[in-house]
């Protein structure tokens, strides 16, 4: 099933996902740091159990998806059907251009 919302379109879709991707980029200085209390005087006491290092994280390519159907080379026309295709169709060199029938159509080419 398909649903068309024909009130939006291809753009509206992309500006919404660079939106969502730009706010990932921001920090929220605000908040809290993660495993720490806050003590008085503005300074931190920091449980070394809770602390996870985000700087580490892997940010690299996104790992694609392959798929699992195998590749099937085109059969347009079957291996002995070639010759029957190639044969008597294009010249080959030049000077069979010059020698058929159609010389001027092959010069013009």
């Amino acid at each position: 099933d398909v649903i068309f919302l024909e009130d939006q379109t291809i753009e509206d879709f992309d500006k919404a996902e660079k939106q969502k991707l730009d706010a990932r980029n921001y920090i929220d200085v605000v908040s809290k740091p993660p495993g720490g209390t806050f003590v008085n005087g503005g300074d931190v006491h920091v449980d070394d159990e809770n602390v996870t290092d985000d700087h580490t994280s892997d940010h690299g390519e996104p790992e694609l998806k392959r798929s699992s159907t195998e590749h099937q080379v085109s059969q347009r026309y079957p291996p002995h059907d070639y010759v029957t295709v190639t044969d008597n169709g294009e010249p080959e060199h030049y000077q069979e251009a010059i020698a058929n029938v159609d010389k001027e159509k092959w010069l013009k080419a």
